[in-house]
């Protein structure tokens, strides 16, 4: 603990790292183990030790004080970070926190013009989200804020939450920056920076995209023509990665983000990125944390059809479990549907 302490870029690397990423029933565990008294544990790591050293190798007894050992050794270990902590809750804290990255696209009124309407979220809705996310006391942090954590310990919110935006709409300039501005959130945009228009939705100029990074949102790289990425040859590959880069540092604004077009990437994608940036997103769900490689972070993406609960679940669960039974359900009444069509149609 006192190492990592020194050496806060060394967390990782040790076992209570995983202890942030284990399910609820294991971290409540580990807390109670951490709490026991030195005596007791103590007592049972001498006896555990003297079955394990007296007794036959394939004795049951053996097996038992073995495995008695582990747990007291655990204990101990455990305890004693508690202890170099101040208490388990700042142990927690020290080793945490696991971070959920919600992902947005278009915030604005229906349009025939957009090619894929599950993009798009209405304005007082997304309104609703940020009322909610600030009344369940969560607190906006950058990418940036999360790499300072993850190298150098810098301290992060209670509850902190990372919002996106992929594509960088146009929309957003009336319909979510003030917004988020008014809530108190800030985000992470990552705009397209050769394209003027994407899946008929007009995209933010360049003059726009200075304007609110100067206004603290924090500007990511998302390609420069938004192509498949994993389907393009070594140049253009880089080309498009580290082209939006080169793009935005021209225009004096210094990314050290990167989202992956439609979430898809393979080694060959993350190694281009990995050459001119520090963080990079999927749209993997699911939770971040320490051990979480800065190159493949996690996002949940918020739709049209979520409910409040739905953006709840997506802020502490990383991924919304009614969604996806939602989604089931429409699936089996579809093919309910379909068979009784065919069975009508044969009769």
């Amino acid at each position: 603990m006192v190492l990592c302490q020194r050496h806060t870029e060394l967390r990782s690397r040790f076992g209570f790292a995983g202890i942030v990423s284990a399910p609820g029933w294991k971290r409540g565990a580990a807390g109670v183990l951490a709490s026991a008294p030195a005596y007791p544990v103590d007592l049972v790591l001498r006896l555990s030790a003297t079955l394990f050293e007296k007794l036959p190798n394939r004795s049951g007894l053996r097996r038992i004080g073995l495995h008695l050992h582990q747990v007291c050794r655990t204990a101990a270990i455990l305890a004693g970070a508690r202890r170099e902590a101040g208490s388990w809750r700042a142990l927690l804290k020290f080793f945490g926190p696991r971070l959920p990255v919600l992902l947005y696209h278009d915030i604005g009124p229906p349009t025939p013009l957009a090619e894929n309407p599950s993009l798009t979220i209405c304005p007082i809705i997304f309104e609703r989200h940020l009322r909610c996310l600030r009344r369940l006391g969560y607190t906006s942090i950058s990418a940036s804020q999360w790499l300072a954590w993850i190298e150098l310990g810098t301290p992060l919110p209670d509850k902190p939450i990372l919002l996106t935006f992929d594509d960088g709409c146009a929309s957003l300039v009336k319909n979510a920056l003030p917004v988020l501005e008014r809530y108190g959130f800030s985000a992470t945009i990552f705009v397209i920076t050769r394209l003027s228009s994407w899946v008929g939705l007009p995209l933010m100029t360049m003059d726009e995209i200075k304007r609110w990074f100067a206004r603290g949102f924090e500007i990511g790289g998302h390609t420069r023509t938004h192509p498949k990425l994993t389907t393009l040859e070594p140049i253009a590959l880089h080309e498009e990665a580290r082209g939006c880069r080169t793009d935005l540092i021209e225009a004096g604004i210094s990314p050290v983000s990167f989202a992956y077009p439609k979430g898809l990437y393979d080694k060959e994608v993350r190694s281009a990125v990995e050459s001119s940036l520090a963080i990079a997103f999927t749209t993997e769900e699911g939770l971040n944390d320490l051990r979480t490689d800065p190159l493949l972070m996690r996002r949940t993406m918020v739709r049209p059809g979520d409910t409040l609960f739905d953006v709840v679940l997506r802020a502490h669960f990383g991924w919304s479990p009614m969604y996806e039974l939602r989604s089931y359900l429409s699936i089996r009444s579809r093919i309910r549907s379909f068979g009784q069509r065919i069975r009508h149609f044969y009769h």
